[in-house]
């Protein structure tokens, strides 16, 4: 006989492992477990529970929820309802809402199983958050039936106190009706014509005095692994979770060149970026604890926190209203004042059209503004 798996405990759970692509299913054990319950992992960490069942001899999975949404005990008990429905015969996919239709909440559970497994951990991570706030309100309309005044309440009810995750989610919910028309639950997508709110693309950039006061306050940093994190923002350029889950054997020191894969770019196709000897010799001064640059404790994993140490280094700085993604477009705004053109930064911040860079052309004014104070000097001599 094979060794009987153990009953999933909270500790069991929050210990899963994410595996190295796809999802795992770890199933509970014990001898009053319930038939296909079970935990899926997906690559991102993602963890959720699914019942596995067999219904009209084909294969179903049903997402119950989130760990973060559920708890052990909750998930078990409705996994226990599910069971007896099949028993009596019914498809919980089909049967779970009283008009028989699928619903909201079961086209976000199979969007979680599908298609959440194979986003980027930053993507996930905002996707979660989204889903917390569509569920209450959609979850419970069957997927044919939500209608564009649906949606429209909804993002008008958000639009009062948060115009952007308003905009948020309502690019959410165009994918996943886009989905929905995929996969044949309706036709139609009722986000097609929602009016999004305005945006104002935040335009803060490290001035050269504010430079030289964050340079110091780094300096003076007593988490010196995140005033690291902070230079390499400063000099690369990257993304935050670009630098905080970069792993050794993306780096080439010797040739200076930073290799990042395509599952960690916004692109989706690998970025080969170039680094100046300042970053090389940065890195080279950090000792090597297993795959990630900047791993977090003594598990290995990245380190993913850095607001307190921000916070303190803007405090000490005196830098208000700077956020750490600020740090990229200072980068972009240093590039243009050393002479670079919109298209070399675009390639440095591997950005994938010419239109996400053109929101730098305004910082090249000083460069203008010289050429023309240049020319105005040949013809006052003349």
């Amino acid at each position: 006989m094979g060794k009987q798996r153990p009953r999933l405990t909270a500790q069991i759970i929050r210990d899963l492992p994410a595996p190295s692509r796809g999802s795992k299913i770890h199933y509970d054990g014990g001898p009053d477990r319930i038939h296909g319950f079970g935990i899926c992992v997906g690559v991102s960490g993602h963890k959720a529970f699914i019942l596995n069942y067999r219904f009209a001899r084909s294969e179903h999975r049903l997402t119950i929820g989130a760990v973060a949404n559920w708890s052990l005990a909750a998930a078990r008990v409705e996994a226990a309802g599910l069971r007896r429905m099949i028993d009596m015969g019914q498809n919980p996919l089909i049967d779970s809402s009283p008009s028989g239709a699928v619903t909201m909440a079961d086209l976000i559970g199979r969007f979680e199983r599908e298609e959440l497994p194979r986003r980027r951990p930053a993507t996930g991570k905002s996707y979660r958050s989204i889903i917390k706030t569509v569920l209450p309100v959609l979850g419970h309309l069957p997927v044919a039936s939500v209608t564009s005044a649906d949606i429209e309440a909804l993002h008008r009810r958000l639009s009062i106190e948060t115009p952007i995750m308003a905009n948020r989610v309502g690019t959410f919910l165009f994918g996943l009706f886009r989905l929905a028309i995929k996969w044949g639950l309706r036709e139609g997508n009722p986000v097609v014509g929602i009016e999004r709110n305005r945006e104002e693309p935040r335009t803060r950039y490290l001035t050269g005095a504010e430079l030289d006061r964050l340079l110091s306050a780094l300096d003076g940093l007593a988490d010196r692994q995140a005033g690291a994190i902070f230079r390499v923002l400063l000099l690369t350029g990257a993304r935050k979770s670009e630098v905080c889950q970069a792993t050794w054997i993306q780096f080439d020191l010797i040739a200076g060149v930073w290799t990042k894969p395509a599952a960690a770019v916004k692109q989706r196709r690998d970025h080969r970026a170039p680094l100046s000897k300042a970053v090389v010799d940065l890195l080279q001064a950090i000792p090597r604890a297993g795959p990630f640059v900047f791993p977090a404790g003594k598990d290995g994993a990245p380190r993913i926190e850095l607001r307190a140490a921000w916070r303190e280094v803007c405090r000490v700085a005196g830098l208000e209203n700077l956020h750490i993604h600020d740090l990229r477009h200072s980068f972009a705004s240093f590039a243009i004042q050393s002479g670079a053109s919109l298209e070399i930064i675009g390639g440095l911040l591997g950005h994938s059209s010419p239109g996400t860079t053109s929101r730098y052309a305004h910082l090249d004014d000083a460069t203008l503004r010289a050429a023309a104070e240049r020319v105005g000097a040949i013809v006052r001599k003349s």
